[in-house]
C-alpha cells in the first residue's frame, strides 16, 4: 500500500492495532495518541521499514515492543504512558537515526548498559518511570545534540559518567529516584546550557562540587535525599538564575553561605532542611524577596532570625523547627500566620505566632540579658569615674581658691597692720607708735582679730 501518513490522535478508538498494519510498508508517519487502544503491537510492524515517526502515547498498549528501525530510518519513537513490558528492542542500539525517544510510564525491564548505543542526532530521551536497571554508559557523552536526558524513577545503579559533562547542549538532566552512588562529577561545570539538574533520591556522596557555580543558566537544582557532605559551596551563589533550590536530607554542614542571598530570582523553594548546618542565619538571605517557600528546619543554626526577613514579602510558607534559634520573630505576615509546628523545638523563639509566648523582658535570652547587663554596668562605671573626677577637680579648685584667699588675706592684714595706725585718734603719728611698740614686737601684741594683730603700748603723750 502507498499510504504514507496516518493521524488518528484523540479519536475514541477501541480494540488493538491489527496485524495488517504490517503491510503499510510505505508508511512514514503514524500517530494514535489518546485513542483508548489496548493489546499488544503486532510484530508485523517490523516490516514498516520506512516509518520515521511513530506516536502511540497515552493508550493501554501492553506486551513487547516490536523490533523497529531495521533499516535505520526511525527518527521519533514516542510510546509513553502505556503498559509495555520486557526489554527495549535490540534494534534500537544501532538506530543512529533517532532524534526523539519517549518511553516513560511503562514497565520496561531492560539493562540500560546494553540497550542503547551512540546517537549523533538524538535531542530528547526520556525513559523515566520504568523498571530499568544496570549502569549508565559513558557513551551518552557522545550524543552531542542531547538537550534532555531523563532516566528518573528506575533501578539504575553505579556512578554518574563524567562524560555527561561534555553535553554542551543539554538543558535537562534528571536522574532522580534511582540507586546512583559516588560523587557528582566536577565535569558538570561544563553543562553551561543546563537549566534543570535533578539528582534527588539517590545515594550520591562526597561534597557538592564548586564547579556547579559555573551553571549560569541553571533554574532548578534538586540534590535532596542523598548523602552529600561538607559545606554548601559559596559558588552556588553565582547561579544567578536559580528559581528552585532543594538540598534537603543530606549531611551538609557549616553555615549557610551569605552568597545564597545573591539568588534574587529564587521563587518556588529554598529547602535546606534535614542537614547539619550551623552558625548564624545571614541577614543577606532577606534579599530573596521573590521567595515563596523557605525551609531551614532540622539543622543547628543558632542566634536569632534576622529582623530583615520582614522584607521578604512573597513568603507564605516557612519552617524553622528543630533548630537552636532564639529571640523575637520578624514582624511580617508569613511569621505571624505560620502554624506552631514551624517553630517547635528551638531554644527560645518568641513573637505573635501561634504557640509562641509574646516577647518581653523575660523572653530575652541569657546571653542577650548578660550583654545588656554589661552595657548598664559600663555606663554606671563611666558616670562614676566622671563624677569622681568632677569631685576631685572641684575640691582641688576650692582648696586652691581658699589658699589664695588666705595668702591674700595675710598680705592685706599686714598692710592693714601697717597703715591702720594712721587714723588712730587723728593725733598720733606712725613714728611714735613704732617707737612705743619697739617695731611692733610680739611682746606688745595682746591678740589677733578679724583685721590683724592688736597691740597695746604707752605713747609718749600718755
Amino acid at each position: 500500500m502507498n499510504l504514507k501518513e496516518i493521524d488518528m490522535s484523540s479519536n475514541p478508538l477501541t480494540g488493538s492495532i491489527p496485524p495488517t498494519f504490517g503491510k503499510l510498508t510505505k508508511l512514514t508517519f503514524l500517530s494514535l495518541i489518546y485513542c483508548q487502544l489496548s493489546g499488544s503491537l503486532p510484530q508485523e510492524m517490523t516490516n514498516m521499514t520506512n516509518l520515521s515517526k511513530l506516536y502511540l502515547g497515552d493508550n493501554n498498549f501492553s506486551g513487547y515492543l516490536p523490533q523497529l528501525c531495521q533499516s535505520g530510518s526511525l527518527e521519533k519513537f514516542t510510546v509513553p504512558n502505556n503498559h509495555f513490558t520486557g526489554e527495549i528492542p535490540r534494534s534500537f542500539r544501532n538506530c543512529t537515526s533517532l532524534t526523539r525517544v519517549l518511553l516513560y510510564g511503562n514497565r520496561l525491564t531492560a539493562n540500560v548498559s546494553k540497550a542503547f548505543g551512540v546517537y549523533p542526532h538524538l535531542t530528547y530521551m526520556d525513559i523515566s518511570d520504568n523498571m530499568l536497571f544496570g549502569e549508565l554508559s559513558p557513551n551518552w557523552g557522545e550524543c552531542q545534540n542531547l538537550t534532555k536526558l531523563q532516566f528518573s524513577r528506575n533501578n539504575i545503579s553505579g556512578g554518574i559518567p563524567p562524560e555527561i559533562g561534555q553535553l554542551r547542549q543539554l538543558r535537562v538532566l534528571d536522574l532522580s529516584s534511582n540507586h546512583l552512588v559516588g560523587e557528582i562529577p566536577k565535569e558538570f561545570g561544563g553543562l553551561t546550557s543546563l537549566f534543570n539538574l535533578t539528582l534527588n533520591d539517590n545515594q550520591l556522596s562526597g561534597q557538592l562540587p564548586q564547579e556547579i557555580g559555573k551553571l549560569s543558566n541553571l533554574e532548578i537544582l534538586d540534590l535532596s535525599k542523598n548523602f552529600l557532605t561538607g559545606p554548601i559551596p559559596p559558588q552556588l551563589g553565582d547561579c544567578s538564575k536559580l528559581q528552585y533550590l532543594k538540598l534537603s536530607e543530606n549531611v551538609l554542614n557549616g553555615s549557610i553561605p551569605f552568597q545564597i542571598g545573591n539568588l534574587v530570582y529564587l521563587q518556588g523553594l529554598l529547602d535546606l532542611s534535614h542537614n547539619s548546618l550551623n552558625g548564624k542565619i545571614s541577614p543577606q538571605l532577606a534579599k530573596l524577596i521573590r521567595l515563596e517557600k523557605l525551609n531551614l528546619s532540622h539543622n543547628m543554626p543558632s542566634g536569632s532570625i534576622p529582623p530583615s526577613f520582614e522584607g521578604m514579602f512573597s513568603l507564605h510558607s516557612i519552617d524553622f523547627s528543630y533548630n537552636a534559634l532564639e529571640g523575637p520573630l520578624p514582624n511580617s505576615k508569613a511569621f505571624k500566620k505560620a502554624p506552631s509546628e514551624a517553630f517547635i523545638k528551638n531554644k527560645g523563639l518568641c513573637g505573635e505566632a501561634q504557640g509562641l509566648r509574646l516577647c518581653n523582658t523575660s523572653s530575652i535570652s541569657h546571653g542577650d540579658a548578660w550583654k545588656g547587663q554589661k552595657v548598664v554596668i559600663m555606663i554606671i562605671l563611666l558616670f562614676s569615674v566622671l563624677f569622681l573626677l568632677f569631685v576631685i577637680v572641684g575640691i582641688s579648685s576650692i582648696c586652691y581658691q581658699r589658699r589664695r584667699r588666705i595668702e591674700k588675706g595675710g598680705l592685706e592684714r599686714s598692710s592693714e597692720n601697717t597703715f591702720s595706725t594712721w587714723n588712730y585718734d587723728g593725733i598720733a603719728n606712725f613714728e611714735d607708735i613704732v617707737e612705743a611698740t619697739e617695731g611692733f614686737d610680739d611682746k606688745y601684741c595682746i591678740g589677733i582679730g578679724g583685721y590683724g594683730k592688736v597691740y597695746k603700748a604707752n605713747l609718749p603723750t600718755g
